[in-house]
């Protein structure tokens, strides 16, 4: 398995119905590989291990994907002058 076998199984599974819809409830990780591999996906429990290992990736909500960016600068009133004392 590749490291991207795994990312391209997650990827589809927040993004294919039919992935989404097998893996609800699903509480083992066996379980899990043997939903990837009925869709094709070559992974291992193994795999699966390491991915969570990893941690979770940065996930962007679509809110904020969607979100205008901002492109105001807000001004801040300058300093006052120096007063310089001989």
């Amino acid at each position: 398995m590749s490291l991207s076998e795994i990312d391209r199984f997650v990827a589809d599974s927040t993004s294919q119905s039919v992935l989404r819809d097998a893996l609800a409830g699903v509480t083992r990780l066996d379980d899990v590989v043997e939903i990837a591999r009925e869709h094709d996906y070559l992974i291992s429990i193994d795999d699966v291990r390491a991915h969570l290992a990893a941690g979770p990736a940065l996930q962007v909500s679509d809110e904020r994907l969607d979100a205008k960016p901002v492109t105001t600068v807000s001004r801040c009133a300058p300093p006052p002058p120096v007063v310089l004392i001989a």
